[in-house]
């Protein structure tokens, strides 16, 4: 009894040669804007509400903000900065106003994970469509 031989898998030629690095230096440049973009929505709709919601609360002026990533004490996320009714500044960590949105925050401002997560998508997708357009012809 023979056992057939299995076919080897397939290469795809977007990844091959100069045009898979070109493929690859366009998802790496598009993971890299989308991961800033991320954190700028992030920050805009997810810090500065909370921020000025947390103000309002305890009578003190929203400042501004900032965000953080430390990679010694393993923690990101954002800093509210107040001014309270003295005019003292004052500043709060946003994982102390809200845990989802310290959560998610937190997420989008490591850059060193949202931006290879979006490589590892865009790099799905692009080979999905790949195979998806020549299974049709």
């Amino acid at each position: 009894m023979t056992i057939p031989e299995a076919e080897p898998s397939p290469v795809l030629p977007i990844w091959r040669g100069r045009r898979g690095a070109i493929t690859l230096a366009f998802i790496s440049v598009l993971a890299l804007v989308c991961g800033l973009g991320l954190m700028e929505f992030a920050e805009r709709f997810g810090v500065v509400p909370a921020c000025r919601g947390y103000a309002q609360a305890q009578g003190w002026q929203y400042v501004s903000y900032r965000t953080y990533d430390d990679s010694l004490t393993n923690r990101s996320g954002a800093i509210c900065a107040f001014k309270d009714q003295n005019g003292s500044p004052t500043d709060v960590y946003v994982r102390d106003i809200s845990l989802l949105t310290n959560f998610w925050v937190s997420f989008a401002v490591r850059l060193v994970i949202t931006v290879p997560t979006f490589v590892i998508l865009f790099a799905i997708v692009r080979t999905w469509l790949y195979r998806r357009s020549a299974a049709s012809k």
